[in-house]
C-alpha cells in the first residue's frame, strides 16, 4: 500500500475565456466523485489547484459547492511554465491528472514523473501525450495517434454520469438554453431576443447568467436555476439550445431534441466528426440568415409532433463509466 499524504492532484481552469469555459472542471469534478467512491478517499485527500483572478473567478466558486481541497494559483502563470512545475512540486501524489487544451512538451511531462506515481492528460494535441499513462482525447480529436490512442467522443466524460432522471415526467416543456461557462457571443440575450414574440414559453437558464440578461428580455417565465440542478432543467425541457460543447454530448444522452450553436472551431469539427452534421440542427453565428434558420428550426423541433433527433450517435452512460474505469484502473495501479 502506498502512503504518499496526497493521492490526487487536479490541475485545471475555469472562467470566462475562450475555448475554456466550466467543462474541463466539471469533467475533473466528476473523475475525483468517482474515485473518491471508488476507493474511499477522504475529500482533503484530492486537490484542485486552480486559477482564480478575475476572469477565472468562477473555478473557485463552483469547487466551493465541493469539499475537495483547493490550491489557488496567480492567472500570469503560464501553463507548462516553471513556475508551474514548482508550484506542481509541492504536492507530491500518487497521480496527477491534467485536463485542458494545449500541447504539453517533453521536458514538463518528463519532470512530473519526479513527484507523481501516475499521471494522466485530456484533450492534450501534442504527440508528447504519449509519455502519459493514459491520455484521453473526447473532443479534441485532431491529434496525433497511438496505438494506446483513447480518441473520440465514447472517451466523453460528464458530471451527467450521476444524473438519475425522473422516470415519471412524460411531457416534456420548455426551453434550456446555455452556451457554456463563457458566452462569448451573447448568444443568451440574442436567442431570448428572437423568441421574445413566444408567449407561451417558459426558459430555463443557469442562474449565473441572470445577471448578464438584458432587463428589457427579462420576463416572468424564466427558471434560473443553480447548478446543482442542471441537468434536472435539460431532462423536463421540450428543446435543448445549446453549444457544441460538453453540453451537446449531455443533451444526446438525455434524446432531447437540440439547436445547437458552436461558439469555436474546435466544436464545429466535432460535430462533423461524430457525423453530427447529417442529424443535428446546427447554425453558424455569423450566417446572414442566422435569425430566419433559428426560427424556422425553432419552431419544427418545439411546435410540431413527433420530431425527434435522430443522431446516428451511440453515446450513453456505459460509455463514460468505462472511460472512468480506464482512470480507475490507472490510480489502482498506485495504491495496490
Amino acid at each position: 500500500m502506498n502512503f504518499l499524504k496526497n493521492r490526487i492532484l487536479f490541475r485545471c481552469d475555469a472562467g470566462k475565456v475562450n475555448e475554456l469555459g466550466s467543462g474541463h472542471l466539471y469533467r475533473c469534478i466528476t473523475i475525483a466523485k468517482y474515485l473518491k467512491k471508488r476507493f474511499k478517499l477522504q475529500n482533503k485527500k484530492i486537490i484542485f489547484i486552480i486559477k482564480v483572478d478575475d476572469k477565472f473567478a468562477s473555478a473557485k466558486k463552483i469547487l466551493d459547492h465541493y469539499s475537495f481541497r483547493v490550491v489557488k494559483i496567480k492567472e500570469n502563470i503560464n501553463n507548462y511554465s516553471l513556475k508551474e512545475f514548482e508550484i506542481l512540486s509541492k504536492f507530491k501524489s500518487n497521480l496527477i491528472i491534467i485536463d485542458r487544451l494545449g500541447k504539453i512538451n517533453k521536458i514538463f511531462s518528463k519532470k512530473l514523473d519526479k513527484i507523481f506515481l501516475k499521471k494522466i492528460i485530456l484533450d492534450d494535441s501534442s504527440k508528447n501525450r504519449k509519455f502519459f499513462d493514459l491520455s484521453l482525447n473526447p473532443l479534441i480529436t485532431n491529434v496525433k495517434k497511438f496505438s494506446f490512442s483513447n480518441i473520440g467522443i465514447k472517451y466523453f466524460i460528464s458530471p451527467i454520469f450521476f444524473f438519475k432522471p425522473n422516470k415519471k415526467i412524460k411531457t416534456k416543456k420548455g426551453v434550456f438554453l446555455f452556451f457554456g461557462g463563457y458566452d462569448k457571443n451573447n448568444l443568451t440575450n440574442r436567442i431570448l431576443q428572437f423568441l421574445s414574440k413566444y408567449n407561451d414559453l417558459v426558459y430555463y437558464i443557469p442562474v449565473s447568467l441572470k445577471k448578464n440578461i438584458k432587463k428589457s428580455i427579462l420576463k416572468k417565465n424564466m427558471i434560473f436555476f443553480k447548478s446543482k440542478y442542471f441537468y434536472k432543467y435539460m431532462h423536463i425541457s421540450k428543446i435543448s439550445i445549446i453549444s457544441g460543447g460538453m453540453s451537446l454530448y449531455d443533451s444526446i444522452i438525455l434524446k432531447k431534441n437540440v439547436i445547437c450553436i458552436p461558439q469555436y472551431s474546435h466544436q464545429t469539427k466535432n460535430i462533423k466528426v461524430n457525423n453530427l452534421n447529417k442529424y443535428l440542427n446546427y447554425l453558424y453565428i455569423r450566417d446572414t440568415s442566422f435569425k430566419n434558420k433559428f426560427l424556422k428550426n425553432f419552431n419544427l423541433l418545439y411546435y410540431k409532433k413527433n420530431i425527434v433527433n435522430n443522431y446516428k450517435l451511440s453515446l450513453s452512460k456505459r460509455d463514460i463509466k468505462n472511460t472512468l474505469k480506464k482512470i480507475e484502473r490507472v490510480y489502482g495501479e498506485t495504491v495496490n
